[in-house]
C-alpha cells in the first residue's frame, strides 16, 4: 500500500509540473515576463535595465542589440523577417555574453509565443532560449 501512495504521489508530481509548461514547452512565467531578457535553459542570462543599460535596432539587417552601457554584458537577435503574430516560425541568429566565453547559435528557429505593439516574445525548444526584445521604430 505504502508503494502504491509513493507510485502515486510521483505521478501526480509529474504531472503538476507538465502542466506548468504549455503545449510550446515554454512556461507561463515568461509570457508574464514584460522586462526586455534573455534567459537559457531557465536562466536568466541578461536583463535589460534603463539605468545601466542600451538598446539599438537595425532595421536593414533586422538586428536586436541589448547591451549594458560598458558593452561588458549583451545579446544580439538578428531575424530574417520580423514576426507579425503570435505562433509565426521565425529564424535568426543569436549571440550572448556567457559566464566563460561568447554563445552565438546561428539559423534558430524562434516560435512568436507572444507579441504586443513594442515587444516580441521569441522561444525556441530545441536549446531552451526565451527571449523578449523590443520593437523599436
Amino acid at each position: 500500500m505504502r508503494r502504491f501512495l509513493n507510485i502515486l504521489l510521483c505521478a501526480a508530481a509529474v504531472l503538476s509540473l507538465a502542466c506548468c509548461q504549455g503545449k510550446h514547452g515554454y512556461d507561463k512565467d515568461f509570457l508574464d515576463n514584460d522586462v526586455i531578457s534573455l534567459v537559457v535553459n531557465r536562466v536568466k542570462t541578461f536583463e535589460y535595465d534603463p539605468a545601466t543599460c542600451q538598446l539599438g535596432y537595425n532595421d536593414a539587417r533586422r538586428e536586436f542589440r541589448v547591451s549594458t552601457d560598458n558593452m561588458s554584458d549583451y545579446f544580439v537577435v538578428t531575424l530574417t523577417k520580423i514576426p507579425g503574430g503570435k505562433d509565426e516560425q521565425v529564424t535568426g541568429n543569436i549571440t550572448w555574453t556567457g559566464t566563460d566565453y561568447n554563445h552565438t547559435l546561428n539559423n534558430v528557429t524562434f516560435e512568436v509565443a507572444k507579441i504586443t505593439s513594442d515587444k516580441i516574445w521569441l522561444w525556441n525548444q530545441s536549446n531552451k532560449l526565451a527571449v523578449v526584445i523590443p520593437i523599436i521604430h
